[in-house]
Formats: structure tokens, sequence, C-alpha cells
């Protein structure tokens, strides 16, 4: 018999006569459930962990298992115990090339807290896990733990093993932090501390709590200068947008010490935003803005009016550039105003609020369907068609690119591009002015590729020369704008309808603060999807991800509450919620786990099936 299995029972043997907890023995491990007291009073807080003996060689996983695996789970019976998620011990890598692993071997416990009240104590659950070597094995086992309810407490006499692995939990503290730059294959942690002789650490290692960030194999760089420590740490294959925040488990190690650890998160979240950072997502947000579906109409109207430029002046071409710039910059600015003065009379608003005006979007349907018109030829304002109102354009010089700049914010504002929402979210929390220059770097992002252009106007010239094919041309873009005309018209629908009849959809059920929080009292998990009618971003990811047959089976089958926030129409509630989160705008998906305590998962902008089935996989 191996000797290692002869220890194993061995320690059965020996915890037979163990308190109240009970011992099972699976594939590999043993697991039980064990508590700090032989005896609690009827009103007392404890804890209880879960307990594993895992065999020689084989290993089980953290919450983030890295590159494959599963974390361990409980599911607990119906019970009127508060029970805490796991408190997780920092784990330890396990190199199985080409793979690289998070997780534990020898023994591991994980501590949850519990608040009792009452006179008879039992906790039942199934605990499911799984346990590899090379080869891997899933298990299962039915654990029960009955404590006696005396007038006394009485503390179990290896109370200290749950002592032991509470103190190898990551510590939360202020004194370590974390900031983020990275490129297009390396994510750069930098760690400082005022208070830490970070240099004197010889080894650093970063755990991260979500795993799609890294590549998990690979080397992690370590540098010191000072009071820092910088790690280089090469980003996954499969990871498809830069993260705007990172989080995670500092360990650190120093010859013949015991191994620290740290709970750290970089600064780039929400009130963690400087405002140089703030400054430099809305510039990027802005950038990105361009290739949102919402700014699709407009781009025909900008195409036009480049076909036109191409027989103007070097010095034209950079002015008609400027005078754009000025058109979006001029709009932000008018939007920023509105929007912080509405505010401040109390008002509960975000990006985007003017849609949820039916008279701004029946403004909007009527200017489309006059841009549409003209386009089509039916009537004429202007042979040179940069915008509407070219016709002043042509009179008076650049009003119309102007006007064009005007119209490419407004219907901009149905969209949230990255890093968007983490900069409007911040400037909402800062004073007018600073808010109001985040807004601008917004806008100024959203202009600045044409104002490039602007100024390399051999570019432009290299387009068709304005002849009888516009005419065709303009005909053919009219199509992008009364398709809008019909978007907005089934947004302004469902802004007209009663609330009750636009509630739920499917398998969605309408947000509800109340019943958000008792389906996470009894450890269901939730998606909440914050969205608009009049947001195209949310419409685009409900048709290509969330509400195709894929990925409503994967919800199905990992149990999730599907959970609707419609900010269609001005919610003060739905406003509040977001704020929760530092946003201010649509879209934002959180997804919320089995256990209440943990935190929730922000799901980017822009979903793709992968981004939400690797979420779907942390449940």
């Amino acid at each position: 018999m191996k000797l290692s299995v002869i220890v194993l029972i061995l320690f059965c043997t020996m915890n037979l006569f163990a308190a109240e907890s009970e011992m099972q023995r699976r594939d590999h491990v043993i697991v039980s459930l064990i508590a700090d007291h032989d005896q609690i009073s009827s009103n007392q807080d404890f804890k209880v962990g879960l307990k594993f003996i895992i065999e020689k060689g084989w290993h089980i996983y953290w919450k983030n298992p890295g590159d494959s695996g599963t974390a361990p789970k409980i599911k607990w019976e119906q019970s009127k115990v508060q029970i805490s998620s796991f408190s997780w011990p920092t784990p330890h890598i396990f190199h199985i090339e080409p793979l690289a692993n998070y997780g534990y071997e020898k023994e591991v416990i994980f501590p949850m807290e519990v608040k009792f009240s009452g006179n008879n104590f039992q906790l039942a659950g199934e605990a499911s896990w799984l346990v590899c070597k090379i080869e891997c094995i899933p298990g299962k086992a039915q654990l029960k733990l009955t404590i006696p309810v005396g007038e006394e407490e009485i503390s179990f006499s290896d109370s200290k093993e749950i002592e032991k692995y509470l103190s190898l939990k990551a510590i939360a503290t202020n004194d370590i932090k974390l900031s983020l730059d990275q490129d297009a294959s390396t994510f750069k942690l930098k760690f400082s501390s005022e208070d830490m002789d970070l240099k004197s650490f010889e080894k650093a290692y970063f755990f991260p709590n979500d795993g799609t960030y890294i590549a998990h194999a690979a080397p992690q760089e370590m540098s010191t200068d000072k009071n820092h420590i910088e790690l280089t740490i090469k980003k996954s294959d499969s990871l498809t947008e830069n993260p705007e925040f990172i989080d995670g488990v500092l360990a650190l190690e120093k010859k013949g010490e015991p191994r620290l650890s740290f709970e750290v998160s970089s600064e780039a979240k929400g009130a963690g935003l400087s405002l140089w950072m703030a400054l430099a997502f809305a510039f990027l947000g802005g950038l990105i803005l361009n290739l949102m579906p919402c700014v699709f109409p407009v781009i025909s109207i900008k195409i036009l009016g480049f076909v036109d430029s191409s027989q103007k002046t070097n010095t034209e071409i950079s002015n008609h550039g400027w005078a754009y710039t000025a058109g979006v910059l001029l709009s932000f600015l008018i939007l920023s105003g509105a929007l912080l003065i509405l505010r401040s009379l109390g008002q509960s608003l975000g990006w985007g609020f003017q849609l949820q005006s039916p008279y701004f979007v029946i403004f909007m349907m009527v200017l489309f369907f006059l841009i549409a018109l003209n386009l089509w030829g039916v009537f004429e304002i202007g042979e040179n068609l940069a915008g509407v109102g070219n016709k002043v354009s042509r009179q008076k010089g650049y009003g119309g690119s102007f006007f064009t700049g005007i119209l490419a914010t407004l219907v901009a504002t149905p969209c949230t591009a990255p890093f968007m929402g983490s900069a409007l979210g911040f400037a909402i929390t800062l004073p007018p002015i600073q808010s109001v220059f985040i807004f601008l770097m917004l806008g100024f992002g959203m202009a600045v590729p044409y104002l490039i252009l602007s100024y390399f106007p051999s570019w432009i010239r290299k387009l068709p020369k304005p002849g009888p094919w516009m005419i065709t041309f303009k005909k053919i873009l009219a199509i992008p704008m009364l398709l809008t005309v019909v978007w907005l018209g089934w947004v302004l629908s469902l802004q007209l309808q009663s609330p009750e009849n636009i509630k739920n959809e499917g398998a969605w059920i309408s947000y509800s603060e109340t019943e958000l929080q008792k389906l996470r009292d009894e450890g269901a998990p939730v998606f909440v999807d914050f969205t608009a009618a009049w947001c195209i971003t949310c419409q685009v990811n409900k048709k290509v991800v969330l509400n195709t047959d894929k990925i409503q089976l994967a919800f199905k089958e990992a149990g999730v509450v599907l959970m609707k926030a419609d900010w269609t129409n001005q919610d003060p509630v739905i406003t509040k919620a977001l704020a929760a989160f530092d946003r201010n705008s649509v879209p934002l998906y959180i997804l919320y786990t089995k256990n209440k305590d943990d935190k929730p998962l922000v799901l980017p902008e822009i979903l793709t099936d992968d981004i939400v089935l690797n979420s779907l996989k942390k449940l």
C-alpha cells in the first residue's frame, strides 16, 4: 500500500473522534467540514471550513484555476444559517507543460464565516471539485456538520487549523499601489509602497482574479527600483480587448521568511482613475466611437464632403477639418453643460440622456428623414451636401463641415465605446470644469481622424472627382439614413408604451433591486443587462451574442437568471445602479456569481461569445 494512502487512512481514523465534522474519502482526496467550535451559543458568529487532504502529487484549484481546471464549490441545502463564501488562501503555481495552474497540494482549508441564531445548528451541502495530476478527476461529496447549541461556547481543539488558513489569505491593504501599463503583447504591473521595502523581496508573482488576461504559463519578469516592483507579464493569446482594470493577489517571497501576499488592484477603475488617465481614456473612447454602428450614417455624409474637398486648396481642406472639429467640440460642450446643470438640479441623467426624451427622438427622425430625401434628390439644398444646410456652407465657407460635426455628435450619443464608460463615470464625480474637459477630450478623440486626414490632402485627392456618379452614390447613402429613421421610430414606439408592456422579453426579467438582492441571497447567479432601445451597441450585442441560441443555452445550463435594466426612458433607480459601478452610460454587463460576497464581474461594452462563455466558467 502506498505511503500516501496509509497517511490518509491514519488521518481519517484520528479525526473520527473530532467534534461534529464528518470526513469522506474520494479519489485522491479526503474532504470534510470542520468548525472552530465544539459547542456554540444560541446567538453566535463563528467559522467553519471546507477541508481537503490531497494525495501527494495531486492538486485542486484556486478561484482562478489558471489555464485549466475548476475551482471547488459547495452548494448549501436550504438553511436559515447565514454563511459567507470561501476565503481563498493564496495559491501556488503548478507547471504542467505547456499549461500552468493555480491551486493547492497536500492540504487546504477554505474558511467561511457563519452568523447563527437559534437552538439547533446543522449545515449540509454538496461539495464539488476537480483534482488533477496529469489526468483530472471530478469529485462530489454530501457533507453535514452538526454542532450542539448550549449556554456556553466551547472552542474546537483544532480551531487553529482554520485560523492558519485564514492567515494565508491575501491581506487587503492600501499600502501597496498598483499601476497598470500595457502594450500590444504585455502588461506592466508596477507595485509601489511608501511603507514597505519592496526591493528587499527576492521573488514576486501576480495571481490575477480574472483568468482571461494573462498567459499563465509565461514567466513573470521582475525588476525592482527603490520601493517599487515591476512585473512584465505576457498577455493571453485569447485576449480580445485590453482590460481597463486588473486585480488579483501579489505574492512576495524572501529567503528564510514566510511568503506574504496582498490583494491589489489597478487604479484604472472608477474613483481610482487619475484625471490624466481619465482624459486619455476619453480620447481613446472618442477615437473608437468612430467605429461604433451609430456613427455609420454620418460617415456617408463625411465621404461626400471629402469628395467635394478634393478640389479645394490644402488650406481650405485643413480649415474644413478644423470646422468639423469645432462642430464636434461645441456639441460636446453643450451636451456636457446640459447634463451637469440638470444633474445639479436633481435629475438622474447620464450619457445619451437626450434620447430618453420622445421629443428629441422625433426631432432626430425628422432631421434624418430630410437628409435622406435630400440625398435621394427629392429636393435640393445645395449640390454639395457635406451636411444639411450646405447651401449655407457654399455661401459662407465652412458651415457645412461645422454642421456635420454637430450631426456626428448627435448620432454618436446612442453608443458607448470601450474606455468611455470609466471616463464618463469618473467625469460626473469631478468639479464641473474638469468634467467638461473630459467630455471635450472625448469629442476631440472622435474628431481627430478627420482632422488628421484634412492635413494629408494627397490622400483625399485619391478619391474620384465629383461627377454624375455622385448622384447614384447619394441615393445609395440615403438608405442608412432611412434605416436610422425606422430605428428611431421603433425607439419612439417603446418610449410611448406603458412600462409594463416592455418589462419582460423572452427569458429576461425586469430589473429590480429587491429581486436582485433576493436572488443573491438565495445563491442564484444573475446576469444584468443595462441597456436602452436607443443604444445601438446594446442592440448589436443582443443580436449577435446575448440572444443567440448558443449563449441562451449556456445561461440556462449555468442556471443564470437574466435581468434587463431598461434605461430607454429616464429611470433614477437604474441611473443609481449604474453609478454604483462608476458608470453613467449603457451598455453595462454585470455577472453576479453564486457567492453573494464575491465581487461581481464587469464585462466589456462590446461582447463576444467567448467573453460571455469564459465569464460563465467563473460561476
